[in-house]
């Protein structure tokens, strides 16, 4: 979905709203493994300069594209949620963000 889309859904949602770009952050998703355009790109050129010193691309594996938990603070205080800070996959402090950008706190 756009993320505009997700400025219209979220606030009509009575459960919370969860997106994959990072481009969705501060526009009233939650969280979620989300993949940044920016990430994607540095994959994309290490692979393009593979190509350019020469080896094939039929031989190259493709990865999936790049993804970090993130979750964004205020929604998730919103919604009366609590973070998922302990167990198997602790979030680091940067996948705490303020409306997209990284937070300064975690409460």
């Amino acid at each position: 979905m756009p993320a505009h889309v997700a400025e219209q859904l979220a606030p009509a949602s009575p459960a919370p709203v969860y997106g994959f770009f990072e481009t969705y952050l501060g526009r009233g998703i939650v969280a979620d493994s989300m993949s940044s355009f920016e990430a994607q790109g540095r994959r994309a050129a290490e692979l393009s300069l593979r190509v350019l010193e020469g080896e094939k691309a039929e031989t190259i594996p493709v990865p999936p594209p790049p993804s970090e938990p993130m979750v964004d603070w205020p929604q998730l205080r919103k919604r009366g949620l609590s973070a998922p800070l302990g167990g198997p996959r602790p979030l680091r402090r940067e996948a705490f963000t303020q409306n997209g950008n990284l937070a300064t706190s975690r409460r």
